[in-house]
């Protein structure tokens, strides 16, 4: 049996073939997404719950802290917040 299709009708069958293997790859990601682990806190950070994980940040930290007040920096890191860009934050 010889079936022919117009080129329009061919058309269309490929590209139906094209979005079911479009479909079929968004399937397979998803069970691939589904077999990762998740991401969970490494241990040391669990039971504490503060950013200064090393003693020379904490040491950096409590220098600065004690510091006088620098106009001209403080101007400086406020001009820098302000330019900084935080809509994917």
């Amino acid at each position: 049996m010889n079936i022919r299709f117009s080129t329009a009708a061919a058309a269309n069958v490929i590209k139906y073939f094209e979005c079911l293997a479009n479909v079929a790859n968004v399937c397979v990601g998803f069970v691939v997404l589904l077999e990762l682990p998740l991401p969970t806190a490494l241990p040391q950070t669990v039971a504490n719950k503060s950013l200064l994980y090393h003693p020379r940040i904490i040491a950096d930290v409590q220098r600065v802290l004690s510091a006088r007040p620098n106009a001209a920096l403080v101007q400086q890191l406020c001009s820098a917040l302000r330019q900084t860009n935080t809509d994917h934050m």
